[in-house]
């Protein structure tokens, strides 16, 4: 990416896939049919071209499974770079045969590449899968491509928060990020077991400064605030073509997505389907 490409909009971009080779307790996705009935390659790319977005876009690509499972997603995730976006990619690092075809892309490709590597720690452990994971990583590592490990946390991570920092300094010398399992039950807030002497705990053996910005969104009361991310973000579902605004969780903004070409994709109902 040139200096000159300044990120124009975020798009958090739920591809191709309902399925995962992990578990994890603390999963909030529910498992339904795939549906095959993708746009194609040219009607995605006239959506999300440098044109229609007017510029550069950051791509959150996320599934509601593991997102390497899916070959679709590979091909989109080439085009999005082809196209001169950015792409961070959420996998748990388990396939390798996929995050193969993406390290062999071209430098020019992998300079706008990023590996989101969701560590679920337990879950790997069990599986016997913990080698693969960071040794996915040091392939990223070797291919010149950026990478960041995520560690959700939920209630049996507590006792083994300090084994799984030595590990990752181990295996890698850098720390995870932080986040916190949700529980959609109740709205998208934490689990019942995070408080403020949990918070305080992760935030020491991780330097978990992030933490405390998550907190202040969990906790914060202030409902009717304006927001202004409804003008520059949004969520697109692949199978079936539809977008809604912000993160699709609490919707709550009435101001429409328009593109370069003065399409509207968002209308007051908070989400719309594709100008196809």
């Amino acid at each position: 990416m040139v200096k000159e490409d300044k990120i124009k909009r975020v798009i958090f971009f739920c591809g191709g896939n309902y399925f995962c080779n992990l578990k994890c307790e603390y999963c909030y996705l529910d498992s339904p049919k795939p549906d095959k009935k993708f746009c194609t390659s040219k009607e995605l790319m006239k959506t999300f071209s440098k044109k229609a977005l007017g510029g550069c876009a950051f791509f959150n690509f996320v599934t509601l499974g593991e997102t390497l499972l899916c070959d679709e997603n590979i091909e989109a995730i080439k085009l999005f770079l082809e196209e001169g976006h950015v792409v961070n990619v959420v996998t748990n690092l388990t396939y390798s045969k996929n995050l193969e075809k993406l390290l062999l892309l071209p430098e020019e490709l992998k300079s706008r590449l990023i590996i989101h590597a969701s560590l679920h720690y337990l879950e790997l452990k069990k599986r016997n899968l913990l080698d693969e994971y960071f040794n996915n990583l040091q392939r990223c590592k070797e291919a010149g491509v950026s990478f960041h490990m995520d560690l959700t946390v939920y209630e049996k991570y507590m006792p083994v928060l300090e084994e799984i920092k030595e590990v990752c300094l181990l295996k890698t010398g850098l720390l995870p990020n932080i986040t916190i399992a949700l529980d959609k039950d109740k709205n998208w807030m934490p689990f019942d077991f995070y408080n403020e002497a949990v918070h305080k705990k992760i935030v020491d053996v991780f330097d978990a400064k992030e933490l405390d910005i998550q907190r202040n969104i969990f906790f914060d009361k202030e409902e009717n605030k304006p927001c202004m991310a409804g003008r520059w973000s949004l969520v697109y579902y692949w199978s079936g073509r539809r977008c809604t605004a912000c993160n699709g969780i609490k919707v709550n903004i009435d101001t429409p997505f328009v593109n370069s070409d003065g399409v509207k994709w968002l209308g007051g109902g908070g989400y719309g389907y594709m100008p196809f």
